[in-house]
């Protein structure tokens, strides 16, 4: 650590009028930089968060860190502005993947991390994630934090901030969980995002003969969107891997949280179908316990947790909901659809798409053959991406409200965890409200394909009815 930086020109708080609303989504905050988030607005979300940690009387340090957006450093010294006048120190782990931030902090023994992050979100955004010990903030508690603005209840005091260096102790403690069987040749695509800080030291140091994609942080993403969940944002991993002989690839979202899987084959791995690979591991090395996925993951996830005797527990999406429920279920691991995994079988009980890279390649190693036998008796059905259908942001919890009430769906069996999921003997199909866009989120997955043109049809019949123009989308 570093002396005490001094605080200058401290910004104001803006009355709540000034501030959308909106910025405060399911689990973090997010907006377009300067026209809903700018430096004023992000120290006052410190001084609410810092005022929170004061009043659980938790440690009062934070750990915070930062992702690769041209707007990040200057948001990142306002948000510890803001927590140091709460009296809290600051402990500023700068550029590094979001893991890393809450790596730091339980390594570090704070009681809080916030980390300033637009994630996969297109460049004119940026926002917040922010976690208290091991969880991270729920919607309920960043609603919190909008009263403590109305209220003007702020905490005073004067904390210091310092610098420190996390991405060399984490390499180490990683490396040193993770054994590599057998030489490997990986191609990273770091898609320009936080994850070009760490991704060539980590797999090096992990024995790995690496190739790097992308490795040079810029917030214009200008090879492809970072976001490994989209298909079309893969190829050039896929490529690289068929062109290079590589064992396996592995891409990451904008800051470093998501992970998206390649085979030899260049074959794009579905994360449900990933976490039904890491499933059989952990079960088989622990009999009945609880492995938590999301309701987009597909039958593949289930048929694992089934086949190895553990118990299947289903989560709304979102990697709050992800982490709240491996909590509350004491499960050894956890994960959904978009790339989110975590591991505290053996790591700590945070999504860490480094950590879940390494676990991938450690099984691609113990493998007598190569990845793609992995997933040999790992099902595969028809199934879709995530789709997106743009739709009215006060509409899409209307449209799917609308749909739980009025539309019937032949003989399926409904499941409402997350919007509405309609399982059939041979298939399925869900929408819901996307937790960080006005758009609504909808998957399938069936036994063959005419199953799966009928289940989309069914769904594409119903939501047409309700909001016509949803109709003219493709999909």
């Amino acid at each position: 650590m570093v002396d005490p930086e001094p605080v200058v020109d401290t910004p104001t708080v803006p009355e709540l009028t000034e501030i959308h609303s909106k910025i405060f989504r399911a689990y973090d905050v997010r907006g377009l930089v300067e026209h809903e988030l700018n430096a004023d607005v992000v120290y006052s979300i410190g001084r609410m968060f810092g005022s929170e940690v004061r009043e659980r009387r938790v440690e009062p340090i934070v750990a915070v860190g930062r992702d690769g957006r041209a707007s990040s450093p200057a948001y990142l010294d306002a948000l510890a502005m803001g927590l140091c006048e709460c009296g809290l120190d600051v402990i500023n782990l700068g550029l590094v993947p979001t893991p890393l931030v809450h790596y730091g902090a339980l390594k570090l023994g704070t009681g809080a991390a916030v980390v300033v992050t637009g994630s996969h979100n297109p460049p004119s955004y940026n926002g917040l994630k922010f976690a208290l010990g091991e969880l991270p903030f729920t919607g309920t508690e960043l609603g919190r934090l909008q009263r403590r603005l109305i209220d003007r209840d702020f905490a005073s005091g004067h904390g210091k901030s310092s610098h420190y260096d996390i991405v060399s102790p984490y390499v180490k403690d990683l490396a040193s969980r993770i054994e590599i069987k057998k030489p490997l040749h990986v191609v990273i695509d770091c898609g320009n995002g936080a994850a070009g800080v760490l991704a060539r030291r980590l797999f090096e140091a992990l024995g790995c003969q690496t190739t790097i994609l992308y490795e040079e942080v810029d917030s214009s993403f200008p090879n492809h969107h970072p976001d490994p969940a989209v298909p079309a944002n893969l190829c050039d991993l896929q490529e690289a891997v068929i062109r290079l002989g590589a064992d396996a690839g592995i891409a990451f979202d904008g800051d470093g949280d998501r992970i998206g899987a390649v085979s030899e084959t260049g074959e794009n791995v579905w994360a449900d179908r990933l976490l039904a690979l890491f499933a059989q591991e952990v079960l088989t090395q622990n009999p009945g316990r609880a492995i938590v996925f999301d309701v987009k993951c597909g039958m593949s996830i289930r048929q694992a947790i089934a086949k190895f005797g553990g118990q299947a527990v289903l989560s709304a999406t979102g990697h709050t909901n992800i982490k709240q429920r491996v909590h509350a279920h004491n499960a050894l691991l956890g994960g959904e659809f978009s790339g989110h995994f975590c591991f505290p079988d053996r790591w700590y009980p945070i999504d860490d798409a480094s950590y879940a890279g390494a676990r991938y390649l450690e099984l691609v190693s113990r493998s007598t053959g190569r990845a793609s036998g992995l997933f040999r008796d790992i099902a595969k059905l028809p199934s879709t991406p995530e789709i997106l259908l743009s739709v009215d942001e006060h509409r899409k919890f209307e449209i799917v409200n609308h749909l739980m009430r009025s539309s019937s769906f032949e003989s399926g069996s409904v499941d409402t965890t997350d919007g509405l999921r309609i399982d059939f003997t041979d298939g399925w199909g869900l929408v819901r409200p996307s937790n960080t866009s006005p758009k609504l989120s909808l998957r399938f997955e069936a036994e063959t394909d005419a199953a799966l043109q009928r289940i989309k049809h069914i769904f594409h019949k119903e939501l047409a009815r309700i909001e016509p123009q949803l109709a003219r989308q493709p999909w």
